[in-house]
């Protein structure tokens, strides 16, 4: 039978695997993120003492309170899922930090949607309006979007050349 007696003096700190330190904490790179559906963005995070030295050994878990929107990859890479916003969690001991996370959706394309292509007499207003759509990764519409008109060829002139989106 093997037995093993370790010891140490006083001034050694021994810390168990799992045990936290005393004095840290999690130092985020940001409060908060904003990014486009699809999108991706690394988090940064640190464990540092009480005097903003990096803890050696420590490692951040990171979690997103709903994966529908955002999920977030073991090493801090968050990843846009849909539209929405999520609290990501920093955790290393029992410490934990926040940030948010909004989600929006983001302008991919236009779509032309009507009056292309039109000609007409010098002067004399063309029969249909110009009409377009923009359009977000999934093909849904996005409103709000600024849009400008211009002539490419031909003469002429586009009143309103300039306007923004509706919801369809």
């Amino acid at each position: 039978m093997a037995v093993g007696v370790v010891s140490c003096d006083s001034s050694d700190a021994v810390t168990a695997p799992g045990d936290a330190p005393e004095d840290i904490r999690i130092v985020l790179s940001t409060d908060s993120v904003q990014l486009a559906e699809g999108d991706t963005v690394e988090l940064k995070g640190s464990v540092v003492d009480g005097e903003g030295r990096p803890v050696s050994g420590a490692r951040i878990t990171w979690i997103s309170s709903d994966t529908a929107i955002a999920t977030v990859t073991s090493d801090g890479k968050l990843i846009a899922r849909q539209e929405g916003s999520v609290d990501v969690s920093a955790s290393a001991y029992s410490i934990i930090e926040r940030l948010r996370a909004l989600i929006y959706r983001a302008a991919d394309r236009l779509q032309i949607a009507g009056g292309n292509d039109q000609k007409g007499a010098a002067g004399k207003q063309l029969a249909t309006p110009l009409q377009v759509k923009v359009v977000d990764r999934r093909g849904q519409p996005v409103a709000g979007v600024p849009i400008g008109f211009s002539v490419t060829s031909g003469g002429g002139r586009i009143e309103p050349a300039s306007g923004s989106t509706g919801s369809n």
